[in-house]
């Protein structure tokens, strides 16, 4: 045996068995674990996204009720852009699980200031249900001298949601707002002309005072209030020749029907009265408390 295979034995020798731990692979590095959950995800993604498309889950058409204003066709509309495209390129929106019921619920509002509430739901046979309510017409907002057009329809709360047809003979109640209210922008509609309980009170004055003249004679019709620049009111009524005037601000309305039968009876009113008649009274100041100014036509005012 030659001393080169000796030595070549010895070295095997002398090296003895494998041990486990030297047999084992080595582990996985931590970027290509990564890259298997990643797979894994892509996969279970792309799997829910081919069963969201299926055929069963998607909406088949859009239902409009409780409008009478607003058409129909033209809500639908709106919903059906709601419902175009997908999530991501992934999940589709019309699918009846997935579709954006708030953002289409405030984008029709904001389109339709007529509505005053949006509802969205589906029914069991998968068409989405948009339940409205519309606002009512309680007054008219109307920029035209005398209360004439352009028009604008306000709804008990004062919100201004629509133009409107000018009505006539007081069958609406009207407003004027002198306070640039609608020299501000090109149409109030999205705004509130006087709050609610404000709107009230102009109410029960204006039956409070036309019920004190119905009580001294006078028969008028109320065809609106003018907002003035200073936030007085001008309340106009039509005596059936003329207008007639009643200037207030602050105060109930029992106060102002007070004042007002206070000076109607008076000595100096009664006078001008009988030698005027009341068709020539053109205004009455309550904005002074206890004193009142009256004027008849072709004279000035008087305390």
């Amino acid at each position: 045996m030659t001393e080169t295979s000796h030595h070549r034995k010895k070295e095997l020798f002398s090296q003895g068995p494998r041990t486990a731990r030297e047999d084992r692979r080595p582990p996985l590095s931590f970027s290509y674990k990564i890259l298997i959950w990643c797979a894994l995800a892509a996969s279970f993604v792309l799997g829910l996204s081919f069963l969201a498309r299926a055929e069963g889950l998607q909406l088949t058409g859009v239902l409009v009720r409780g409008n009478s204003i607003v058409p129909s066709e033209e809500v639908a509309q709106v919903a059906e852009g709601h419902l175009e495209g997908f999530y991501g390129y992934l999940f589709p929106r019309r699918n009846s699980f997935l579709y954006p019921r708030e953002s289409m619920r405030e984008d029709l509002l904001s389109r339709f200031s007529r509505f005053l509430s949006v509802s969205i739901e589906k029914d069991d046979k998968r068409n989405l249900v948009i339940d409205v309510v519309e606002r009512n017409l309680a007054y008219l907002l109307c920029d035209g001298e005398g209360f004439t057009a352009p028009c604008y329809g306000v709804d008990r709360t004062g919100y201004i949601f629509d133009s409107a047809p000018e009505f006539s003979g007081g069958i609406i109640f009207a407003l004027k707002d002198e306070r640039s209210l609608l020299a501000a922008t090109s149409t109030p509609v999205g705004r509130v002309v006087l709050p609610e309980e404000e709107l009230s009170r102009l109410l029960g004055i204006r039956d409070a005072l036309r019920e004190t003249l119905r009580a001294h004679g006078a028969e008028t019709t109320a065809l609106g209030v003018r907002i003035t620049q200073d936030s007085d009111y001008v309340l106009v009524l039509d005596t059936g020749e003329e207008h007639l005037e009643l200037l207030f601000a602050e105060g109930d309305a029992a106060t102002f029907a007070s004042a007002l039968d206070l000076v109607l009876l008076t000595p100096q009113f009664e006078r001008k009265r009988v030698s005027l008649g009341l068709a020539a009274l053109r205004s009455i100041d309550l904005r002074f408390g206890k004193k009142v100014y009256y004027t008849f036509a072709s004279t000035t005012p008087t305390e």
